[in-house]
């Protein structure tokens, strides 16, 4: 072969025959490093010490340059938990074993895009690299964010002109040289049309990946993916044989890498095992995913497994699984699971391994770079306090367990709840007259809502506690002793506890010491008050104080300690009362302060311990240290509270009640909506009831477009969404000031009306309500219609009495015949109760709705798009990026959904 000008040299300028020469021994070297195990199961005995040489020989793959759409100068890289998981992949088709991988507390969120790199990665060092990858279970949502993941044209060229110069002449009309040849010509690409947008390579469209099709009971695979390099081809001019390239590429039975998606049911993937050829005699790796396991879901992906395990034993070849999840129960089995398929085979029996990640961020990618942390010696203190409620504890239990096994659920729930208030209140740092009189403060600034003071409050325990007395039947006396206890409980601690005593003691200790110490709470409403009750003491020096206390929640202590300014070291961590899912990154923070004090009760201490104890025996090195450190902490405090049972932990004690009603209408009538409902529970314990046409924020795996709006009738099971609970709305609310009314009413004319007609009735308060309701009663006699005032008349009627306590809020009859007899009582006559009925108290509690609706109409607007927040309320950026940060964190995963009809809402009532 001659160049252009007939010179024997081609158009490279390199001799023809150096190049053969370099190519061969580029051949040799490559498969020197390439070698690898057999794939068909050995059937001699293999040496263990060859063996070791042979894996110790395998070449280091080189990871891919990578880079996030909104920033396409800046190279990202997976964080330590994810590199791991594409190393330990593309291990597995070299090595042939299965494994398992664990990261916690959180979960990889790109288990796909792990497996796509891996691929890649491998292929870059072999370039005759076969593969046949089964993904269980494969939905289309796990591709939407890997589009927003672009790779590197000018590492593809480099990666694959190399391929090419190593393939022998006889291969490049083969489909190695073809996918080769496409991705190589990338980066000389140009846009197809004149002021066209350039799009890069993603890591979508780099691999065919086929996802299953269910049609007339059908379980199939197309024959083309089409997404391979979809995008690239529709915005650029590629080479001249582009489309037959991938049209040969992309194809499922020709493509030399393919990814083949399996549905979740057993059925189905028996189905596609037994007609798909490419399944049944090419499968060579089989990634099992369950990050997105729903909640009580974990038995049946099992199942899926377990018959992946089955099918792929019947091979000829070795055929290795790794699972990916974030659940030490599902980790533990799988590996049980992996270890029976190793002992029917003809090697000796191994447990599958479980290799254990810490991943404590939200993305799978950063920015930074890709190394390890160091991780500090942290020395672990905990403090069992309020030992008086293990007795409490148990008692309510076995309460709790009675009333079940009766048939009394509802009753048994209220003990539940009262058990969870009196430790809530117990944990206090503050003693609960002075935390209660701040909380009111706050409700009255408006820094807070009922909904978030409710939790604090014992009324509403209370009211629950005398329902369940009164439908208990003959455990009726049982509730009743238990509702005294109760309160005597709550008395106990009115003037602080044993917790509010250590806190101040630890306060005043630190304001003393040389370096900083930094105090953990709950929330924010402890927080808030714990501040206002030490800016009130004169007998700490505030000025040191300042200096040496920093006061933050635990869900925002790392953006706390990133934020706080420069000043002595901070040497100690003190945790009073934190939520569990918090704790679990804090421990994991490679850096912290070296002293880390734990402050709870029993209760607390129990959940965190019946976490901990899964995990532990799967972690190795520094993070096995850190965790173990704890252990040994919470194990001390067991032995001294022997009454409390550590493994034993009531799961509904922990589990948050939070119910959120979105189906309040704007109504003139002034009655509630009266239409179908869609009920979803969430992993977190929230029961959001909304219409059916309300607007739910989805997050899905797209940096680009993180949220989706979806009708609450459309969203499903698994999908991870954004609950505006009251908590957020009075937070933006503090943040950006209150939604204000609009429009005038006769409240306040009523209000007065109403004070002036009781004071004419003689007696105190009591005697002035049992007054109103005889009149009431008669009055409703008088024009044969059935008073109804609710199940507590007296308090029901001293409310009303006591109308204008809160602006804005009516405080008067819900029903319009009530409203017209009460009105009646005080001696109003008939036209003016009219007018204060509609100018009064509808239109009030119309404009009340309409601020609700606005208000959450904003949160959902700062949810969506919180940078033109930033933009109007500048000086409050950082706390409203921390806001939005913690609300990213705080997304919850629909485990249950519900279409309730208004007949079944009514009988539900009843």
């Amino acid at each position: 072969m001659k160049g252009r000008d007939g010179d024997p040299r081609n158009r490279f300028g390199s001799s023809l025959d150096a190049i053969k020469q370099s190519q061969q021994s580029d051949r040799e070297r490559r498969r020197s490093l390439l070698s690898k195990p057999a794939v068909d199961r050995p059937t001699t005995a293999v040496d263990p010490l060859a063996e070791g040489r042979l894996r110790d020989a395998r070449p280091i793959l080189p990871a891919l340059r990578l880079y996030h759409r909104s920033d396409l100068g800046s190279e990202v890289h997976y964080v330590p938990a994810a590199a791991s998981a594409v190393s330990m992949i593309a291990d597995a088709l070299v090595e042939r074993r299965s494994r398992v991988a664990f990261t916690w507390p959180d979960k990889l969120n790109r288990p796909l895009g792990a497996t796509i790199s891996a691929l890649l990665r491998a292929q870059s060092a072999q370039p005759m690299l076969r593969s046949t990858v089964a993904y269980y279970p494969f939905t289309d949502r796990k591709t939407h964010s890997l589009k927003s993941i672009l790779v590197d044209e000018q590492d593809l060229a480099t990666r694959y002109l190399d391929l090419i110069r190593n393939m022998d002449s006889s291969e490049y009309h083969g489909v190695d040289y073809q996918n080769a040849y496409l991705l190589k010509s990338l980066r000389d690409a140009s846009p197809s049309n004149a002021g066209a947008i350039v799009s890069h390579p993603n890591l979508r469209e780099l691999i065919p990946t086929f996802g299953p099709l269910a049609q007339n009971h059908v379980v199939r695979y197309a024959d083309r993916d089409e997404d391979f390099l979809g995008e690239i081809a529709s915005r650029r001019t590629l080479i001249r044989e582009a489309s037959k390239y991938r049209r040969e590429v992309s194809s499922k039975s020709v493509a030399p890498i393919a990814i083949l998606g399996l549905p979740a049911a057993v059925d189905d993937i028996n189905r596609l095992f037994k007609t798909e050829t490419r399944l049944a005699e090419r499968c060579d790796l089989v990634v099992a995913d369950a990050t997105d396991v729903a909640f009580g879901g974990a038995d049946a992906w099992l199942k899926g497994l377990r018959r992946i395990a089955h099918l792929v034993r019947g091979f000829s070849r070795e055929v290795p699984i790794v699972v990916i999840t974030q659940d030490g129960f599902i980790a533990k089995v799988a590996a049980e699971i992996l270890a029976t398929r190793a002992a029917n085979s003809r090697t000796a029996p191994e447990r599958a391994k479980i290799d254990a990640f810490v991943k404590t961020v939200p993305n799978d990618f950063t920015a930074q770079g890709s190394g390890t942390d160091s991780w500090n010696t942290v020395s672990f203190t905990t403090h069992l306090k309020a030992e008086e409620l293990a007795k409490f504890r148990a008692d309510a239990l076995s309460l709790a367990s009675d009333l079940r096994n009766a048939g009394y659920a509802g009753a048994a729930d209220a003990v539940v709840k009262a058990i969870t208030f009196v430790r809530t209140v117990a944990c206090l740092p503050i003693p609960l007259t002075g935390f209660r009189e701040h909380l009111d403060f706050m409700e009255r600034a408006g820094a807070v809502s009922d909904y978030v003071a409710a939790r604090y409050r014992y009324l509403a325990v209370a009211d629950l506690l005398r329902k369940a007395e009164s439908t208990s039947d003959s455990l009726g006396d049982a509730v009743f002793a238990f509702r005294q206890r109760t309160e005597a409980m709550v008395d106990r601690y009115a003037d602080g506890g044993e917790i509010s005593e250590f806190v101040r003691e630890l306060i005043y200790k630190a304001a003393n010491k040389a370096n900083r110490t930094m105090v953990a709470f709950r929330d924010r409403v402890v927080l808030s008050a714990i501040s206002e009750w030490l800016a009130g003491r004169d007998d700490v020096d505030q000025e040191k104080l300042a200096n040496k206390l920093i006061l933050t929640t635990t869900e925002a202590l790392a953006s706390t300690l990133s934020a706080t300014s420069r000043g002595a070291p901070i040497d100690s961590l003190l945790l009073v009362n934190p939520k569990v899912r918090d704790f679990e990154r804090i421990i994991l923070s490679p850096s912290l302060p070296r002293k880390v004090g734990l402050i709870g009760d029993g209760g607390m201490l129990g959940a965190i311990t019946t976490v901990l104890s899964p995990v532990l025996p799967l972690f190795a090195g520094k993070p096995a240290e850190r965790l173990g450190a704890v252990s040994k902490s919470l194990t001390q405090c067991a032995e001294r509270l022997t009454s409390f049972d550590f493994e034993k932990t009531i799961s509904p004690e922990f589990e948050p009640d939070l119910t959120l009603d979105f189906t309040i209408q704007d109504s003139s009538e002034g009655a509630p909506y009266d239409g179908p409902v869609i009920e979803l529970r969430t992993e977190d314990g929230y029961l959001l009831r909304l219409l059916p046409q309300s607007e739910c924020l989805v997050i899905q795996d797209d940096d680009l477009n993180p949220l989706r709006g979806l009708p609450a009738d459309k969203v499903a099971i698994g999908d991870r969404i954004f609950v505006f609970s009251r908590d957020l709305h009075d937070r933006i609310e503090f943040l950006l000031g209150p939604v204000k009314s609009e429009g005038t009413t006769l409240l306040s004319s009523y209000q007065k009306a109403v004070r002036d007609r009781v004071a004419l009735i003689p007696g105190g308060r009591q005697e002035q309500a049992q007054k109103i309701l005889a009149r009431m009663k008669a009055a409703a006699e008088k024009i044969d219609e059935t008073l109804d005032v609710g199940r507590n008349e007296l308090s029901n009627i001293l409310r009303w009495m006591s109308t204008g306590r809160t602006d804005g809020r009516p405080d008067a009859p819900r029903s319009v015949k009530t409203f017209a007899i009460f009105m009646n009582a005080l001696g109003v006559p008939e036209m003016i109760s009219a007018q204060y009925w509609y100018n009064a108290v509808v239109s009030s509690r119309v404009m009340a709705i309409q601020v609700g609706l606005h208000a959450h109409g904003r949160a959902q607007e700062f949810v969506k798009n919180p940078h033109a927040f930033y933009s109007r309320a500048s000086e409050r950026k950082p706390e409203l990026k921390q806001l939005w940060e913690e609300m990213v964190r705080s997304a919850s995963v629909i485990v249950r959904k519900d279409l309730v009809s208004a007949k079944q809402r009514k009988e539900h009532a009843r």
